[in-house]
Protein backbone atom coordinates (compact mmCIF):
# COMPACT_ATOMS: atom_id res chain seq x y z
CA UNK A 1 0.00 0.00 0.00
CA UNK A 2 1.39 3.41 -1.07
CA UNK A 3 2.18 5.82 1.92
CA UNK A 4 4.24 8.79 2.41
CA UNK A 5 8.12 8.93 2.02
CA UNK A 6 10.50 11.51 3.02
CA UNK A 7 12.77 12.61 0.43
CA UNK A 8 16.44 13.58 0.97
CA UNK A 9 17.54 16.88 -0.34
CA UNK A 10 20.30 19.30 0.31
CA UNK A 11 20.01 20.70 4.15
CA UNK A 12 17.16 17.94 5.20
CA UNK A 13 18.24 15.82 7.74
CA UNK A 14 18.03 12.02 6.57
CA UNK A 15 16.17 9.16 8.74
CA UNK A 16 18.10 6.07 7.11
CA UNK A 17 16.78 2.05 8.52
CA UNK A 18 20.10 1.21 7.30
CA UNK A 19 23.04 2.27 4.40
CA UNK A 20 25.24 0.17 2.80
CA UNK A 21 28.51 1.47 0.90
CA UNK A 22 30.56 -0.37 -1.39
CA UNK A 23 33.81 1.38 -0.52
CA UNK A 24 34.81 3.02 3.08
CA UNK A 25 33.47 6.49 3.37
CA UNK A 26 36.61 9.41 2.72
CA UNK A 27 37.48 11.75 5.89
CA UNK A 28 36.20 14.75 3.81
CA UNK A 29 32.90 13.51 3.51
CA UNK A 30 32.97 12.79 7.37
CA UNK A 31 34.10 8.96 7.60
CA UNK A 32 37.26 7.41 8.62
CA UNK A 33 38.68 6.27 5.04
CA UNK A 34 39.40 3.05 6.40
CA UNK A 35 37.68 -0.05 6.00
CA UNK A 36 38.89 -1.96 9.04
CA UNK A 37 40.66 -0.76 12.49
CA UNK A 38 42.88 -2.50 15.07
CA UNK A 39 40.98 -3.33 18.21
CA UNK A 40 41.42 -1.02 20.71
CA UNK A 41 43.81 0.65 18.80
CA UNK A 42 43.95 4.43 19.41
CA UNK A 43 42.95 5.95 15.95
CA UNK A 44 45.19 8.89 14.07
CA UNK A 45 44.16 11.32 12.03
CA UNK A 46 46.26 11.98 8.83
CA UNK A 47 45.20 15.03 7.37
CA UNK A 48 42.14 14.21 4.48
CA UNK A 49 43.92 10.87 4.98
CA UNK A 50 42.45 7.67 6.08
CA UNK A 51 42.43 7.13 9.95
CA UNK A 52 45.53 4.81 11.13
CA UNK A 53 45.49 3.11 14.41
CA UNK A 54 47.65 2.15 17.12
CA UNK A 55 48.48 -1.58 17.80
CA UNK A 56 46.21 -2.58 21.18
CA UNK A 57 48.35 -1.11 23.99
CA UNK A 58 49.76 -3.42 26.54
CA UNK A 59 49.84 -3.14 30.31
CA UNK A 60 51.45 0.28 31.63
CA UNK A 61 51.54 1.46 27.95
CA UNK A 62 50.92 5.48 27.45
CA UNK A 63 50.30 7.87 24.09
CA UNK A 64 53.68 9.52 23.97
CA UNK A 65 54.34 12.38 21.37
CA UNK A 66 57.11 12.33 18.86
CA UNK A 67 58.37 15.53 17.68
CA UNK A 68 57.42 15.16 13.52
CA UNK A 69 56.26 11.63 13.79
CA UNK A 70 52.92 9.97 15.37
CA UNK A 71 52.69 9.01 18.82
CA UNK A 72 53.68 5.79 19.77
CA UNK A 73 53.06 3.24 22.63
CA UNK A 74 55.27 3.01 25.42
CA UNK A 75 55.94 2.60 29.39
CA UNK A 76 57.44 4.40 31.80
CA UNK A 77 61.30 4.44 32.45
CA UNK A 78 62.57 3.79 36.41
CA UNK A 79 65.04 6.41 37.86
CA UNK A 80 67.33 6.18 40.84
CA UNK A 81 65.29 5.39 43.53
CA UNK A 82 62.35 4.97 41.77
CA UNK A 83 60.35 1.93 40.93
CA UNK A 84 57.54 1.09 38.46
CA UNK A 85 54.51 -1.88 38.66
CA UNK A 86 52.43 -2.07 35.37
CA UNK A 87 49.34 -3.62 35.56
CA UNK A 88 46.17 -4.11 33.81
CA UNK A 89 44.46 -0.06 33.63
CA UNK A 90 47.30 0.81 36.14
CA UNK A 91 51.22 1.94 36.97
CA UNK A 92 51.92 2.19 40.36
CA UNK A 93 55.17 4.12 40.82
CA UNK A 94 57.09 4.07 44.19
CA UNK A 95 60.50 5.04 45.81
CA UNK A 96 63.18 2.53 46.28
CA UNK A 97 64.91 2.18 49.86
CA UNK A 98 64.11 4.90 51.99
CA UNK A 99 64.28 8.26 50.16
CA UNK A 100 66.71 10.94 48.95
CA UNK A 101 68.76 13.44 50.61
CA UNK A 102 69.31 16.94 50.47
CA UNK A 103 73.08 17.78 49.98
CA UNK A 104 72.60 21.46 49.36
CA UNK A 105 71.19 24.43 49.08
CA UNK A 106 71.99 27.41 47.68
CA UNK A 107 70.12 30.93 47.86
CA UNK A 108 70.85 34.20 46.02
CA UNK A 109 69.37 37.40 43.88
CA UNK A 110 67.92 40.71 43.99
CA UNK A 111 64.30 41.85 43.33
CA UNK A 112 63.13 45.57 43.74
CA UNK A 113 65.68 45.97 46.46
CA UNK A 114 65.25 42.96 48.29
CA UNK A 115 68.37 40.42 48.39
CA UNK A 116 68.39 36.69 49.19
CA UNK A 117 71.50 35.70 50.21
CA UNK A 118 73.07 32.11 51.89
CA UNK A 119 75.16 31.55 55.02
CA UNK A 120 77.82 30.10 54.07
CA UNK A 121 78.05 31.98 51.08
CA UNK A 122 78.80 29.16 48.75
CA UNK A 123 75.60 26.98 49.88
CA UNK A 124 74.34 25.47 52.66
CA UNK A 125 75.85 22.06 53.15
CA UNK A 126 74.91 21.37 56.75
CA UNK A 127 74.10 23.87 58.85
CA UNK A 128 73.58 27.67 57.56
CA UNK A 129 71.33 30.68 57.33
CA UNK A 130 68.75 32.02 54.49
CA UNK A 131 68.85 36.17 54.65
CA UNK A 132 66.15 38.54 52.92
CA UNK A 133 67.25 41.42 53.18
CA UNK A 134 67.38 45.11 51.87
CA UNK A 135 64.58 47.75 51.04
CA UNK A 136 61.85 47.09 49.08
CA UNK A 137 62.11 50.03 45.86
CA UNK A 138 61.53 50.26 42.33
CA UNK A 139 58.26 48.70 42.52
CA UNK A 140 55.91 49.04 38.99
CA UNK A 141 52.54 50.16 40.79
CA UNK A 142 50.99 48.55 37.26
CA UNK A 143 52.36 45.41 36.47
CA UNK A 144 53.63 44.81 40.60
CA UNK A 145 51.03 45.80 42.59
CA UNK A 146 47.08 44.49 42.26
CA UNK A 147 44.08 46.20 43.90
CA UNK A 148 43.01 49.75 45.36
CA UNK A 149 45.57 51.59 47.79
CA UNK A 150 43.36 51.81 51.43
CA UNK A 151 43.08 54.95 53.55
CA UNK A 152 45.52 53.05 56.30
CA UNK A 153 48.35 52.94 53.94
CA UNK A 154 48.04 56.50 52.47
CA UNK A 155 45.39 55.87 49.88
CA UNK A 156 42.30 56.88 49.00
CA UNK A 157 40.30 53.64 48.40
CA UNK A 158 39.08 55.13 44.81
CA UNK A 159 39.68 53.69 41.78
CA UNK A 160 37.94 56.49 39.64
CA UNK A 161 36.76 59.62 39.24
CA UNK A 162 34.24 61.91 36.98
CA UNK A 163 35.69 65.38 35.89
CA UNK A 164 35.28 67.90 38.93
CA UNK A 165 34.86 65.63 41.54
CA UNK A 166 35.73 67.04 45.42
CA UNK A 167 37.32 64.40 47.72
CA UNK A 168 35.76 64.69 51.24
CA UNK A 169 36.64 63.01 54.72
CA UNK A 170 33.30 61.05 54.90
CA UNK A 171 34.21 60.10 58.39
CA UNK A 172 37.87 60.11 60.13
CA UNK A 173 38.94 57.07 58.70
CA UNK A 174 36.95 56.93 54.93
CA UNK A 175 37.03 59.43 52.12
CA UNK A 176 33.82 59.91 49.58
CA UNK A 177 33.90 62.18 46.26
CA UNK A 178 31.43 64.92 45.83
CA UNK A 179 30.26 65.55 42.17
CA UNK A 180 30.50 68.90 40.28
CA UNK A 181 27.51 71.14 40.60
CA UNK A 182 25.76 73.13 38.33
CA UNK A 183 26.12 76.38 37.06
CA UNK A 184 25.97 79.11 40.02
CA UNK A 185 25.87 76.16 42.83
CA UNK A 186 27.97 76.95 46.29
CA UNK A 187 29.10 74.67 48.51
CA UNK A 188 27.35 74.39 51.79
CA UNK A 189 27.26 72.15 54.78
CA UNK A 190 24.44 69.51 54.87
CA UNK A 191 22.23 68.64 57.63
CA UNK A 192 24.22 65.21 58.38
CA UNK A 193 27.35 67.48 58.45
CA UNK A 194 28.99 66.85 55.12
CA UNK A 195 29.56 69.59 52.29
CA UNK A 196 26.95 69.24 49.27
CA UNK A 197 25.65 71.71 46.55
CA UNK A 198 23.34 74.11 46.91
CA UNK A 199 21.56 77.02 44.92
CA UNK A 200 23.18 80.17 45.77
CA UNK A 201 19.83 81.70 46.76
CA UNK A 202 21.17 83.08 50.22
CA UNK A 203 21.21 86.79 51.36
CA UNK A 204 21.02 88.89 54.24
CA UNK A 205 17.16 89.38 54.34
CA UNK A 206 15.56 86.17 55.24
CA UNK A 207 11.70 87.32 54.62
CA UNK A 208 9.70 90.22 53.55
CA UNK A 209 6.67 90.71 55.46
CA UNK A 210 3.37 93.82 55.07
CA UNK A 211 1.28 95.35 58.17
CA UNK A 212 -2.14 93.97 57.36
CA UNK A 213 -4.43 96.99 55.61
CA UNK A 214 -1.39 98.46 54.19
CA UNK A 215 -2.28 98.02 50.73
CA UNK A 216 0.64 95.84 49.92
CA UNK A 217 0.60 92.02 49.39
CA UNK A 218 3.88 90.22 49.62
CA UNK A 219 4.12 86.36 47.74
CA UNK A 220 6.69 84.19 48.68
CA UNK A 221 8.31 86.22 51.41
CA UNK A 222 10.96 83.96 52.48
CA UNK A 223 12.32 84.03 48.95
CA UNK A 224 14.58 83.66 46.76
CA UNK A 225 11.90 85.56 44.60
CA UNK A 226 9.83 87.77 46.59
CA UNK A 227 6.42 89.19 44.61
CA UNK A 228 5.42 92.56 46.03
CA UNK A 229 1.86 93.59 44.14
CA UNK A 230 -0.03 96.81 45.52
CA UNK A 231 -3.77 95.48 46.57
CA UNK A 232 -5.74 98.89 47.24
CA UNK A 233 -8.67 96.50 47.94
CA UNK A 234 -6.64 95.67 51.35
CA UNK A 235 -6.52 99.44 52.07
CA UNK A 236 -9.35 100.35 55.46
CA UNK A 237 -12.11 102.38 54.59
CA UNK A 238 -12.39 106.03 55.65
CA UNK A 239 -14.51 109.55 54.97
CA UNK A 240 -12.97 111.50 52.69
CA UNK A 241 -12.51 115.13 53.52
CA UNK A 242 -12.12 116.93 49.84
CA UNK A 243 -10.24 120.17 51.52
CA UNK A 244 -7.51 118.25 53.09
CA UNK A 245 -7.12 114.54 51.47
CA UNK A 246 -5.09 113.51 48.71
CA UNK A 247 -5.10 111.12 46.05
CA UNK A 248 -1.71 109.58 44.02
CA UNK A 249 -1.49 110.60 40.55
CA UNK A 250 0.86 109.47 37.74
CA UNK A 251 2.49 112.85 36.89
CA UNK A 252 2.89 113.44 32.52
CA UNK A 253 4.98 116.07 32.76
CA UNK A 254 7.86 114.17 34.95
CA UNK A 255 8.24 111.15 33.19
CA UNK A 256 4.58 109.64 34.39
CA UNK A 257 6.24 109.49 37.42
CA UNK A 258 4.03 108.24 40.65
CA UNK A 259 3.03 111.75 42.50
CA UNK A 260 0.36 112.62 45.06
CA UNK A 261 -2.16 115.89 44.85
CA UNK A 262 -4.97 117.40 46.92
CA UNK A 263 -8.52 116.58 46.12
CA UNK A 264 -9.04 120.35 46.40
CA UNK A 265 -6.84 120.77 43.57
CA UNK A 266 -8.55 118.27 41.47
CA UNK A 267 -11.41 119.94 41.85
CA UNK A 268 -10.14 123.20 41.46
CA UNK A 269 -8.29 121.86 37.94
CA UNK A 270 -11.76 120.34 36.55
CA UNK A 271 -13.68 123.77 37.33
CA UNK A 272 -14.54 124.61 33.67
CA UNK A 273 -16.72 127.93 32.43
CA UNK A 274 -19.98 128.13 35.10
CA UNK A 275 -17.99 126.14 38.01
CA UNK A 276 -15.85 126.92 40.80
CA UNK A 277 -14.04 125.04 43.31
CA UNK A 278 -13.85 125.84 47.14
CA UNK A 279 -12.09 123.58 49.05
CA UNK A 280 -12.56 121.00 46.41
CA UNK A 281 -16.61 122.18 46.03
CA UNK A 282 -17.63 122.52 42.83
CA UNK A 283 -20.30 124.85 42.08
CA UNK A 284 -21.96 126.42 38.96
CA UNK A 285 -21.37 130.12 38.34
CA UNK A 286 -24.81 130.41 35.40
CA UNK A 287 -27.59 132.04 37.54
CA UNK A 288 -26.27 132.71 40.78
CA UNK A 289 -29.50 134.05 42.37
CA UNK A 290 -31.37 131.10 41.67
CA UNK A 291 -30.87 127.60 43.36
CA UNK A 292 -30.41 123.71 41.82
CA UNK A 293 -33.78 123.86 43.97
CA UNK A 294 -35.98 125.77 42.26
CA UNK A 295 -34.92 124.35 38.62
CA UNK A 296 -35.78 121.17 39.79
CA UNK A 297 -39.48 122.14 40.82
CA UNK A 298 -40.58 123.36 37.51
CA UNK A 299 -42.93 121.01 35.07
CA UNK A 300 -45.58 121.35 32.89
CA UNK A 301 -45.51 121.58 29.47
CA UNK A 302 -41.45 121.84 29.70
CA UNK A 303 -39.57 119.91 32.21
CA UNK A 304 -36.95 122.18 33.72
CA UNK A 305 -34.03 120.54 36.15
CA UNK A 306 -30.79 121.69 37.62
CA UNK A 307 -28.74 120.89 34.34
CA UNK A 308 -31.48 122.91 32.03
CA UNK A 309 -34.90 121.82 29.87
CA UNK A 310 -34.91 118.21 29.89
CA UNK A 311 -38.28 117.30 27.97
CA UNK A 312 -40.96 119.09 25.97
CA UNK A 313 -44.37 117.66 27.33
CA UNK A 314 -47.21 118.91 25.24
CA UNK A 315 -47.98 121.40 22.20
CA UNK A 316 -51.16 123.24 21.78
CA UNK A 317 -53.44 121.47 19.10
CA UNK A 318 -52.88 123.21 15.93
CA UNK A 319 -50.43 125.55 16.43
CA UNK A 320 -47.73 124.18 14.27
CA UNK A 321 -48.42 125.32 10.49
CA UNK A 322 -47.26 123.40 7.97
CA UNK A 323 -45.07 125.67 5.67
CA UNK A 324 -44.92 128.49 7.56
CA UNK A 325 -43.91 126.75 11.25
CA UNK A 326 -42.42 123.79 9.63
CA UNK A 327 -39.58 123.57 7.04
CA UNK A 328 -38.66 120.94 4.70
CA UNK A 329 -41.03 119.03 2.08
CA UNK A 330 -44.47 117.49 3.28
CA UNK A 331 -47.23 116.09 1.17
CA UNK A 332 -51.01 117.16 1.96
CA UNK A 333 -52.93 115.44 -0.11
CA UNK A 334 -52.74 111.65 -2.49
CA UNK A 335 -54.91 110.62 -5.18
CA UNK A 336 -55.02 107.49 -7.15
CA UNK A 337 -53.83 107.68 -11.20
CA UNK A 338 -54.22 105.13 -13.65
CA UNK A 339 -53.94 101.26 -12.57
CA UNK A 340 -53.17 102.88 -8.86
CA UNK A 341 -54.90 101.66 -5.71
CA UNK A 342 -54.55 103.69 -2.33
CA UNK A 343 -55.74 102.92 1.08
CA UNK A 344 -55.60 104.68 4.41
CA UNK A 345 -55.23 108.09 2.33
CA UNK A 346 -56.95 110.36 4.80
CA UNK A 347 -56.65 111.48 8.65
CA UNK A 348 -54.04 112.57 10.72
CA UNK A 349 -51.58 109.97 11.18
CA UNK A 350 -52.46 107.64 8.63
CA UNK A 351 -50.39 105.34 6.92
CA UNK A 352 -50.99 105.48 2.90
CA UNK A 353 -50.53 102.64 0.91
CA UNK A 354 -49.91 102.50 -3.05
CA UNK A 355 -50.76 99.83 -4.84
CA UNK A 356 -50.39 98.65 -8.29
CA UNK A 357 -53.97 96.88 -9.85
CA UNK A 358 -53.65 95.57 -13.33
CA UNK A 359 -57.11 94.29 -13.31
CA UNK A 360 -58.01 97.87 -14.10
CA UNK A 361 -56.43 98.12 -17.69
CA UNK A 362 -58.70 97.99 -20.42
CA UNK A 363 -58.63 94.28 -22.72
CA UNK A 364 -56.66 94.39 -26.05
CA UNK A 365 -54.87 91.97 -28.27
CA UNK A 366 -51.43 92.21 -28.10
CA UNK A 367 -49.58 92.09 -32.18
CA UNK A 368 -46.05 92.72 -33.11
CA UNK A 369 -44.63 96.54 -31.66
CA UNK A 370 -46.46 96.05 -28.66
CA UNK A 371 -44.16 96.79 -25.31
CA UNK A 372 -44.21 94.52 -21.92
CA UNK A 373 -42.75 95.72 -18.72
CA UNK A 374 -40.21 93.59 -16.56
CA UNK A 375 -37.02 93.84 -14.81
CA UNK A 376 -34.09 94.78 -16.04
CA UNK A 377 -31.46 92.46 -13.98
CA UNK A 378 -33.41 90.21 -12.09
CA UNK A 379 -35.81 90.90 -9.11
CA UNK A 380 -33.83 93.91 -8.06
CA UNK A 381 -33.05 95.19 -11.25
CA UNK A 382 -34.87 98.34 -12.90
CA UNK A 383 -38.26 98.61 -13.89
CA UNK A 384 -38.10 98.71 -18.04
CA UNK A 385 -39.81 98.04 -21.37
CA UNK A 386 -39.12 95.53 -24.25
CA UNK A 387 -41.34 94.65 -27.34
CA UNK A 388 -43.01 91.88 -28.11
CA UNK A 389 -40.86 91.22 -30.81
CA UNK A 390 -37.59 91.11 -28.13
CA UNK A 391 -39.68 88.45 -26.54
CA UNK A 392 -40.35 86.41 -29.93
CA UNK A 393 -36.65 86.69 -30.98
CA UNK A 394 -35.45 85.86 -27.36
CA UNK A 395 -37.52 82.63 -27.23
CA UNK A 396 -36.56 80.93 -30.65
CA UNK A 397 -34.21 78.46 -29.96
CA UNK A 398 -32.63 75.74 -32.64
CA UNK A 399 -35.24 74.65 -35.18
CA UNK A 400 -37.26 78.28 -34.14
CA UNK A 401 -37.16 80.72 -36.31
CA UNK A 402 -39.16 84.63 -34.74
CA UNK A 403 -40.22 86.85 -37.88
CA UNK A 404 -41.90 89.85 -36.13
CA UNK A 405 -43.74 88.36 -32.80
CA UNK A 406 -44.37 85.20 -34.95
CA UNK A 407 -42.15 82.22 -33.98
CA UNK A 408 -41.78 79.58 -36.75
CA UNK A 409 -40.56 76.04 -36.83
CA UNK A 410 -37.34 75.26 -39.49
CA UNK A 411 -38.24 72.77 -41.59
CA UNK A 412 -34.88 70.38 -43.41
CA UNK A 413 -32.62 68.06 -43.28
CA UNK A 414 -29.48 70.02 -41.36
CA UNK A 415 -28.71 69.63 -38.06
CA UNK A 416 -31.56 71.49 -35.49
CA UNK A 417 -34.53 71.51 -38.45
CA UNK A 418 -37.65 69.35 -37.84
CA UNK A 419 -39.11 67.15 -40.12
CA UNK A 420 -42.47 67.63 -41.54
CA UNK A 421 -44.85 64.71 -40.84
CA UNK A 422 -44.98 64.43 -44.90
CA UNK A 423 -41.65 63.14 -44.88
CA UNK A 424 -41.44 59.58 -45.65
CA UNK A 425 -38.82 57.21 -44.14
CA UNK A 426 -38.10 54.13 -46.02
CA UNK A 427 -36.14 50.67 -43.79
CA UNK A 428 -34.64 47.81 -45.59
CA UNK A 429 -33.15 44.58 -44.74
CA UNK A 430 -29.84 43.09 -45.46
CA UNK A 431 -29.67 39.08 -46.73
CA UNK A 432 -28.70 36.81 -44.05
CA UNK A 433 -27.73 39.74 -41.41
CA UNK A 434 -31.58 41.69 -40.91
CA UNK A 435 -34.83 41.27 -42.16
CA UNK A 436 -37.90 44.04 -42.11
CA UNK A 437 -41.71 42.69 -41.95
CA UNK A 438 -45.00 44.01 -40.97
CA UNK A 439 -45.98 47.22 -43.03
CA UNK A 440 -44.17 49.00 -46.53
CA UNK A 441 -40.99 49.63 -46.61
CA UNK A 442 -41.69 53.35 -47.27
CA UNK A 443 -43.70 54.70 -44.76
CA UNK A 444 -44.53 58.72 -43.69
CA UNK A 445 -43.56 60.15 -40.39
CA UNK A 446 -46.42 61.85 -39.33
CA UNK A 447 -48.18 58.85 -39.82
CA UNK A 448 -46.92 56.54 -37.04
CA UNK A 449 -44.49 54.15 -39.60
CA UNK A 450 -44.32 50.94 -37.54
CA UNK A 451 -41.86 48.29 -38.33
CA UNK A 452 -40.76 44.69 -37.40
CA UNK A 453 -36.96 44.29 -37.55
CA UNK A 454 -35.80 40.84 -36.41
CA UNK A 455 -32.72 38.27 -37.54
CA UNK A 456 -33.49 35.40 -40.30
CA UNK A 457 -32.80 32.04 -39.47
CA UNK A 458 -29.59 32.34 -41.03
CA UNK A 459 -27.28 35.32 -39.55
CA UNK A 460 -24.01 36.49 -41.21
CA UNK A 461 -22.18 38.79 -39.59
CA UNK A 462 -19.03 40.42 -41.92
CA UNK A 463 -17.25 41.67 -38.81
CA UNK A 464 -17.32 41.71 -35.33
CA UNK A 465 -19.52 40.78 -32.84
CA UNK A 466 -19.93 41.90 -29.30
CA UNK A 467 -22.72 40.09 -27.04
CA UNK A 468 -23.01 41.92 -23.78
CA UNK A 469 -25.31 39.52 -22.37
CA UNK A 470 -25.09 35.76 -21.93
CA UNK A 471 -24.27 33.59 -25.24
CA UNK A 472 -26.51 30.28 -25.36
CA UNK A 473 -25.54 27.64 -28.34
CA UNK A 474 -27.60 24.56 -28.61
CA UNK A 475 -25.74 23.33 -31.39
CA UNK A 476 -21.87 22.48 -32.08
CA UNK A 477 -19.88 26.32 -31.85
CA UNK A 478 -16.74 26.41 -34.39
CA UNK A 479 -14.09 29.14 -34.30
CA UNK A 480 -12.79 28.99 -37.45
CA UNK A 481 -10.14 31.51 -39.09
CA UNK A 482 -8.45 32.66 -35.38
CA UNK A 483 -5.08 31.89 -34.34
CA UNK A 484 -6.07 32.57 -30.29
CA UNK A 485 -9.21 33.21 -28.56
CA UNK A 486 -9.37 35.50 -25.86
CA UNK A 487 -11.93 34.92 -22.98
CA UNK A 488 -12.25 37.75 -20.42
CA UNK A 489 -14.25 35.07 -17.90
CA UNK A 490 -11.84 34.03 -14.70
CA UNK A 491 -12.94 30.52 -15.08
CA UNK A 492 -14.45 27.94 -17.73
CA UNK A 493 -16.96 25.83 -16.36
CA UNK A 494 -16.67 22.11 -18.42
CA UNK A 495 -19.34 19.57 -18.05
CA UNK A 496 -21.63 22.60 -17.78
CA UNK A 497 -24.91 21.06 -15.57
CA UNK A 498 -23.57 17.72 -14.52
CA UNK A 499 -24.89 16.83 -11.25
CA UNK A 500 -22.71 13.49 -11.04
CA UNK A 501 -18.87 12.99 -10.95
CA UNK A 502 -17.56 13.20 -15.01
CA UNK A 503 -14.84 13.45 -16.74
CA UNK A 504 -13.48 16.57 -18.81
CA UNK A 505 -10.76 18.48 -20.29
CA UNK A 506 -8.67 20.04 -23.40
CA UNK A 507 -7.65 18.41 -26.40
CA UNK A 508 -4.80 19.99 -28.83
CA UNK A 509 -5.93 18.58 -32.44
CA UNK A 510 -3.46 16.65 -33.95
CA UNK A 511 -5.21 15.33 -36.67
CA UNK A 512 -8.67 15.30 -38.41
CA UNK A 513 -10.56 12.54 -39.98
CA UNK A 514 -13.84 13.85 -41.25
CA UNK A 515 -15.87 15.89 -38.64
CA UNK A 516 -13.51 14.31 -35.79
CA UNK A 517 -10.48 15.24 -34.59
CA UNK A 518 -7.80 14.01 -32.06
CA UNK A 519 -4.97 15.16 -30.20
CA UNK A 520 -3.36 15.61 -27.25
CA UNK A 521 -5.83 15.65 -24.22
CA UNK A 522 -5.32 17.16 -20.72
CA UNK A 523 -8.36 16.56 -18.33
CA UNK A 524 -10.08 14.93 -15.29
CA UNK A 525 -10.42 11.47 -14.62
CA UNK A 526 -13.37 11.10 -12.18
CA UNK A 527 -12.97 7.86 -11.59
CA UNK A 528 -9.79 8.25 -9.57
CA UNK A 529 -10.29 11.91 -9.53
CA UNK A 530 -7.03 13.12 -10.63
CA UNK A 531 -5.69 15.22 -13.83
CA UNK A 532 -4.07 14.10 -16.13
CA UNK A 533 -2.44 13.91 -19.76
CA UNK A 534 -3.16 11.56 -22.36
CA UNK A 535 -2.54 11.68 -26.47
CA UNK A 536 -4.75 10.47 -29.25
CA UNK A 537 -7.87 11.43 -27.43
CA UNK A 538 -10.71 11.95 -29.56
CA UNK A 539 -13.17 15.01 -29.53
CA UNK A 540 -15.96 12.70 -29.14
CA UNK A 541 -14.75 10.92 -26.18
CA UNK A 542 -17.04 10.68 -23.35
CA UNK A 543 -14.48 10.01 -21.06
CA UNK A 544 -10.54 10.11 -20.58
CA UNK A 545 -7.45 7.52 -19.58
CA UNK A 546 -4.78 9.89 -18.34
CA UNK A 547 -1.28 7.90 -19.30
CA UNK A 548 0.67 10.78 -16.85
CA UNK A 549 -0.82 12.20 -13.91
CA UNK A 550 -0.41 16.14 -12.88
CA UNK A 551 1.66 16.34 -9.29
CA UNK A 552 0.09 18.20 -6.70
CA UNK A 553 1.77 19.84 -3.65
CA UNK A 554 0.29 20.38 -0.29
CA UNK A 555 1.82 22.12 2.85
CA UNK A 556 1.04 21.78 6.17
CA UNK A 557 2.14 21.93 9.63
CA UNK A 558 2.85 17.93 10.96
CA UNK A 559 5.08 18.79 13.41
CA UNK A 560 7.92 17.13 12.26
CA UNK A 561 5.43 13.52 11.85
CA UNK A 562 5.07 11.93 8.61
CA UNK A 563 1.88 12.97 7.03
CA UNK A 564 -1.19 11.09 8.22
CA UNK A 565 -3.66 11.83 5.40
CA UNK A 566 -3.57 10.33 1.67
CA UNK A 567 -3.38 12.84 -1.52
CA UNK A 568 -6.46 14.50 -1.92
CA UNK A 569 -6.15 14.09 -5.73
CA UNK A 570 -5.98 10.39 -6.32
CA UNK A 571 -6.50 9.07 -2.92
CA UNK A 572 -4.46 6.25 -1.35
CA UNK A 573 -4.92 4.16 -4.12
CA UNK A 574 -4.15 6.64 -7.23
CA UNK A 575 -2.29 9.75 -5.69
CA UNK A 576 1.49 8.04 -6.65
CA UNK A 577 3.66 10.94 -7.00
CA UNK A 578 2.32 13.74 -5.18
CA UNK A 579 3.93 15.96 -2.86
CA UNK A 580 3.54 17.12 0.68
CA UNK A 581 5.77 19.93 2.30
CA UNK A 582 5.83 19.85 6.34
CA UNK A 583 5.42 24.05 7.35
CA UNK A 584 7.22 23.36 10.73
CA UNK A 585 10.36 21.63 9.30
CA UNK A 586 9.91 22.09 5.79
CA UNK A 587 11.04 18.60 5.00
CA UNK A 588 9.42 17.01 1.88
CA UNK A 589 7.57 13.75 1.09
CA UNK A 590 6.62 11.58 -1.93
CA UNK A 591 3.25 9.55 -1.86
CA UNK A 592 4.34 6.22 -3.31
Amino acid sequence: MANWKKVIVSGSQAELNSLSLDTALTVANGGTGASTLTDGGVLLGSGTGAVTALGQATNGQLVIGSTGGDPVLSTLTEGTGVTITNTAGGIEIAAAGSGGTVTEVDATGTVNGITLTTSPVGGITGIGTVTLGGTLSGVDLTSQVSGILPIVNGGTNISSYTTGDILYASSGTALAKLGIGTSGQILAVSSGGIVEWIDNDEGVITEVTTSTTSGIKIANGTGPVVTVDIDLSDLPAAAVNVANDSIAIVDASDANGTKKESIADLATAMAGAGLSATSGVLSTTLNPTISASIYTGITGDVSITAAGVSSVNSVQANSVALGTDTTGDYVQNLVAGSLIDLQNNSGEGATPTIDVDLTEAAAATIVAGDNIIFLDGGATGVESKGSINDVAALFAGDGLTATGAVIAVDYGSSANDAVEGNTTITINGTTNEVEISSGAASQALGGAPSYTIGLPDDVTIANDLRVLGDLEVSGTASFKHSENLDIADKFITLSSGSTTPTDGGIIVAQDASGGTQTGEGYGFDASIKRWGVTSSLSNDSGAIVPKDFMVTARASNTAGSVPSVAPIFGGSSAGYGNIHVDTSTEDIYIYA
